[in-house]
């Protein structure tokens, strides 16, 4: 009896070394997001860095890098946060009706290969960013755009 409980003991303790799990992003879980780059969490070309207040994927393809960052800040003065953040959209955002407080969607590139979503929830900030380094004829404008409102969708959701 003495030997049976030493060993669920040990088990115990030994439990969190041998049921660990990768680190999940709080906002957006791994199949989305790499459902949005274009492939999926098991293929052998993508990585996830996951921190506190961001977490990057990225997708390595035959002509280039696709990456999607989602950055969540807690503000005292989420308004300020927010409307610092904006400058980087400029004139040509696209308010994002139901999403947060308020977010807007923009080109960050005069290519159309990269579009970043500012939002706000509550006390939070969050960015997020989709790009690719690759000329692709798939990635129109409006392919951009519908794939940051999902994303942008998620992130709200998790963060209300």
């Amino acid at each position: 009896m003495r030997y049976l409980a030493w060993t669920f003991l040990l088990l115990i303790a030994l439990s969190s070394h041998i049921c660990r799990a990768d680190m999940l992003c709080p906002w957006i879980n791994k199949a989305t997001a790499f459902g949005v780059l274009g492939t999926s969490e098991d293929s052998p070309r993508v990585n996830s860095e996951i921190n506190a207040t961001e977490c990057v994927f990225t997708y390595h393809t035959e002509s280039g890098l696709r990456e999607l960052r989602i950055t969540v800040v807690q503000s005292k003065g989420p308004e300020q946060t927010y409307s610092a953040h904006l400058s980087l959209c400029g004139s040509g955002g696209t308010a994002l009706l139901g999403i947060g407080n308020e977010a807007i969607a923009c080109i960050t590139n005069k290519n159309g290969r990269s579009g970043e979503v500012i939002g706000r929830v509550r006390d939070n900030v969050f960015t997020i960013l989709l790009s690719t380094t690759a000329s692709e004829p798939s990635t129109s404008r409006d392919l951009l755009m519908q794939k940051l409102g999902l994303v942008a969708e998620q992130v709200s959701g998790n963060l209300f």
